[in-house]
């Protein structure tokens, strides 16, 4: 008798619509992407949340709450209807952006290490 095939992993975040582009980065313990912008990572991260918010996602920027800089950082938690809350943690890296989802949001100095990759 044959073995059953196992079920793959569901891969965390999977429905996320990441930006046009982006390519997974290896950061370590969280999963990354890092995306070029045209322009500012500003207006790249207003794009996103009005991407999200047009496909039923609420985004909270709580940038503010989490860090004492915001300096080329945002961190929004995201929701949907039907999924568990995650956050967006959002960095300005040198040809682009930066970006990981996770459940609570990244330290200050785990973003500032983002930020050196």
């Amino acid at each position: 008798m044959a073995e059953p095939i196992p079920e793959p992993e569901p891969q965390i975040y999977a429905d996320f619509p990441h930006f046009q582009g982006a390519q997974q980065a290896d950061c370590g313990s969280e999963a990354c992407w890092t995306s070029p912008v045209a322009g500012s990572w500003r207006g790249a991260a207003q794009s996103l949340q009005n991407n999200l918010e047009a496909q039923g996602y609420i985004l909270n920027n709580i940038t503010g709450e989490v860090l004492s800089t915001e300096t080329g950082v945002r961190i929004y938690r995201v929701a949907k209807e039907g999924e568990d809350p995650y956050y967006l943690n959002l960095v300005s890296v040198d040809d682009g952006i930066l970006y990981s989802l996770t459940p609570a949001p990244l330290s200050q100095d785990r973003l500032v290490a983002l930020q050196a990759l």
